[in-house]
């Protein structure tokens, strides 16, 4: 079956692969590959490389197609993954999880004659709390004398150096580098992990670091390629070169990039017990337990038609466990600005084949890429959950009711499910005292809710607490 050029959308702004191309066409995911690459693809899936990852579950599940396009020699399609989190919405162990995932598959490229060209974490995502690299187009054959890895200066810079400050605490500089396109320079590591270069003089640390990773990138470099390099070079550089070459054979670290070595190293870095401020708030669920009930039999009531589901301040998704187990929901997003929180949800479902996905960023003030999409536009569900958050948002952060309002609307494509709070702050310890604006009302709260959605439900169900399910308008 023939694609035309004009059904195509590209998923990629900046097309930059020189083995394909990303594309949607028909609710599909598909990747057209370039004629000149399509033998070495099609190699892929019969020497049994691609099929061992799928198997593995550590790339999607992937198959050559019978569509064609006049600029493509073959077109492959992938399994869709929902949703896409990007690495600044990680948290400490997904990152580490990551990290893991691109060494084995590097491992299993190396067993079948291939290398890579880049293993970032954008080539990374997260399905059911378990990474997959989905970049069919960082893979090539191997080249002749090669022992290295080709990305490894890009491996060091996105996992490695952010985990080994991140297990230290470092929690906004670690995600703050991953999320930047200048990730963490080498130097810099350096003078964190070692505390005497940080007396060297900047210059000669350079040299050194410089040095360091000449030696290593030999591994990396062809026969043909070092033969080249040292032509008409002095005899004592061409000898040392040699040599070095040689040892790179060999299963030293430095030289020869060894990702077994890589891989310890990764699984050695543990994070620092550390406090928040809400890591905790779902480890007593006793006092919510008739909350949830109560909202969980509205929304099987009032919304039966919902199948996807965001649960915003989902904290570590308690909450969202039972959605997904007592309502019609099938896939759910648990959300929460609380990194420690979001990563106890993910250690505690990774291992369990449960559709929930955990997502560490700021509801109303992410951090974005001006080329990605948004996270209301990845993350757009049937229905959005937030409970016992507003409050915090008005009276503790200021932001302005009809924006957080309108933003919900944004995330949702049927219904919200919200709880208004109408003692404020007000908590059980000393519940007399009640100290919120004159404004702040339940009044004032539905004069706002129904601007954008049509009131399905509205009950108070505890003391301090009235949910609110709403239809969204056309």
């Amino acid at each position: 079956m023939k694609i035309e050029k004009s059904a195509i959308k590209y998923l990629q702004k900046r097309r930059r692969d020189d083995v394909g191309e990303i594309f949607e066409y028909d609710g599909k995911i598909l990747r057209g590959i370039f004629p000149h690459t399509s033998s070495m693809v099609k190699g892929m899936f019969e020497s049994g490389f691609i099929p061992e990852l799928i198997k593995k579950e550590l790339f999607p599940n992937s198959w050559i197609t019978e569509y064609t396009n006049d600029d493509y020699g073959l077109i492959v399609e992938h399994q869709r993954i929902w949703p896409i989190i990007y690495p600044q919405e990680w948290s400490f162990n997904m990152l580490k999880d990551a990290a893991l995932n691109v060494l084995e598959v590097a491992k299993i490229a190396r067993h079948y004659g291939y290398n890579m060209k880049d293993c970032h974490g954008f080539n990374v995502l997260i399905e059911n709390n378990k990474p997959k690299f989905i970049d069919l187009g960082s893979f090539h054959t191997n080249k002749d004398g090669v022992t290295g890895w080709g990305p490894y200066q890009e491996f060091l810079k996105f996992y490695y150096y952010p985990l080994f400050t991140w297990k230290d605490g470092l929690e906004y500089t670690s995600k703050l580098s991953i999320f930047s396109a200048n990730l963490t320079p080498h130097i810099e590591h350096y003078i964190y992990k070692y505390k005497l270069a940080r007396y060297l003089p900047t210059k000669f640390l350079e040299k050194l670091i410089k040095l360091r990773f000449l030696v290593s990138n030999i591994s990396c470099n062809s026969n043909s390629q070092i033969t080249q390099k040292i032509n008409n070079k002095n005899p004592l550089i061409s000898s040392v070169v040699k040599i070095l070459k040689s040892l790179s054979k060999m299963n030293l670290f430095l030289l020869n990039q060894d990702l077994d070595s890589l891989e310890n190293k990764i699984k050695k870095l543990n994070r620092k017990e550390v406090g928040s401020q809400w890591k905790n708030y779902h480890s007593n669920i006793s006092k919510k337990k008739d909350r949830f009930d109560d909202i969980i039999f509205f929304v099987n009531e009032y919304c039966p038609d919902i199948r996807t589901a965001i649960d915003i301040a989902g904290n570590q998704g308690v909450f969202s466990k039972r959605v997904l187990a007592e309502t019609n929901v099938e896939n759910i997003i648990v959300q929460d600005l609380d990194e420690q929180a979001i990563d106890i949800g993910y250690r505690r479902y990774r291992n369990q084949k449960v559709n929930i996905s955990f997502v560490n960023y700021n509801f109303i003030a992410p951090i974005i890429k001006t080329t990605h999409p948004v996270p209301r536009e990845r993350f757009q569900s049937d229905i959005v959950f937030a409970l016992a958050l507003l409050h915090h948002l008005i009276l503790t952060q200021g932001f302005a009711l009809e924006d957080i309002i309108e933003e919900l609307g944004k995330y949702s494509k049927k219904y919200v499910c919200v709880e208004f709070i109408p003692r404020g702050l007000w908590v059980y310890a000393d519940g007399d005292k009640v100290n919120i604006p004159d404004w702040y009302t339940v009044d004032w709260f539905r004069e706002e809710f129904v601007k954008y959605f049509e009131i399905l439900k509205e009950k108070q169900i505890a003391e301090n607490y009235i949910v609110f399910i709403g239809k969204k308008r056309a």
